[in-house]
């Protein structure tokens, strides 16, 4: 590994180690507002020094932009087109989503297994009390510099002799030193992601495609901390915002209620008998069912052999669109939250599934037991 390589894959970890001694050592106003918001530990707490962290992040990526470029053109490096591949935007695009939601998805399923953030993270920081449109732009321009870093460092690591399996470790490891300061939990966390989506480039071969699905990825992730209650912690913004209870108005935590479409449950305050609304049962029975077709065709076209002599690519294309309608069908219930209903599925249009009825129903199951 030549001195250039090092320099190349040093630019993201030394900006972002560099930018923090300022945020901890000075003691300036801005840096004291910069500093209580990255140890905050509820997302009420964060929110005050939110706002300088949109513009302190807009500024670090924006330096590791120019130092990637001014890279490229030192070392006159002449990877750039083949990298971004602008052929096939359009194309890359639509795999790079589909396989964001995907990630979304599989991240949800395997959640457990991922160790705790101790920290709210960068994007969250820089996003959470932002105006959409500036939410916009940081995710833009995180995702953009990320994957631009990445693909580079991974061409070049290619050039000059490494395998993509050993190019990916070393870039994955420096992209999970460059969050290291987060806590070792994100550090690993990030580490695996960048794994990820450097495998992506590699096999597309085109930067749109990671770049796209790190949209959807960061993008679901900043999502949730906007619809967070106050009191979330760092290790609780993957939870889903609250519902209020149609009887009480009291609102009800994601393990309170049960979002099975065929299933009702009991307020823990009114002790009503609630269900998801009839609309919203409607969707998932028959709506889920097309999405996850569109999404299969998708995937089909992201692995091309799926449909000819690869059983192991029609696997792999079945659990990327299941996991996709996965995801999607999450970031769904985030954009709209379940809209609760008194009464059982199905019966709610009867009009026999009121407010009393369900307190009948709890007084009755509470006497037969």
């Amino acid at each position: 590994m030549s001195s250039s390589d090092l320099v190349a894959l040093a630019i993201l970890p030394s900006i972002m180690w560099a930018s923090l001694v300022y945020v901890t050592f000075s003691s300036d106003a801005t840096a004291s507002k910069l500093r209580a918001a990255r140890n905050a530990k509820t997302k009420q707490e964060l929110i005050e020094g939110a706002r300088w962290w949109t513009l302190y992040g807009l500024l670090i990526f924006s330096f590791v932009l120019a130092s990637v470029l001014a890279w490229i053109r030192i070392q006159q490096w002449s990877g750039l087109e083949t990298t971004l591949n602008p052929a096939h935007w359009g194309r890359g695009t639509i795999h790079g989503i589909v396989l964001g939601l995907a990630l979304v998805g599989l991240i949800l399923r395997f959640q457990r297994f991922f160790p705790q953030a101790s920290k709210f993270g960068f994007l969250i920081l820089a996003g959470i009390a932002s105006p959409p449109w500036a939410r916009a732009f940081t995710l833009l321009l995180v995702a953009f510099t990320e994957e631009l870093w990445r693909a580079v460092c991974l061409k070049m690591l290619m050039a000059d002799g490494l395998s993509g399996l050993q190019a990916s470790i070393a870039t994955s490891v420096a992209y999970g030193l460059a969050y290291l300061p987060w806590g070792i939990p994100t550090a690993i966390s990030e580490g695996f992601i960048g794994a990820v989506f450097g495998g992506i480039f590699l096999r597309s071969g085109s930067l749109f495609v990671p770049f796209a699905a790190h949209l959807v990825l960061r993008g679901q992730h900043l999502l949730f901390a906007v619809a967070a209650a106050p009191a979330a912690e760092p290790g609780e913004i993957h939870q889903r915002p609250h519902s209020k209870c149609p009887a009480c108005g009291r609102l009800l935590s994601v393990r309170e209620m049960k979002l099975n479409i065929n299933e009702a449950f009991f307020c823990p305050s009114c002790h009503t008998r609630i269900t998801i609304s009839d609309q919203r049962r409607a969707f998932f029975r028959w709506g889920s069912a097309f999405v996850y077709i569109a999404l299969l065709v998708a995937s089909w076209d992201i692995f091309p052999r799926a449909l000819g002599d690869s059983y192991a690519q029609f696997l792999l294309s079945v659990a990327v669109a299941s996991c996709s309608v996965v995801g999607l069908l999450l970031i769904f219930q985030v954009v709209f939250p379940p809209k609760l209903e008194c009464g059982d599925p199905d019966i709610v249009s009867l009009n026999l599934g009121d407010q009393g009825a369900g307190h009948t129903d709890k007084n009755n199951d509470s006497g037969t037991q």
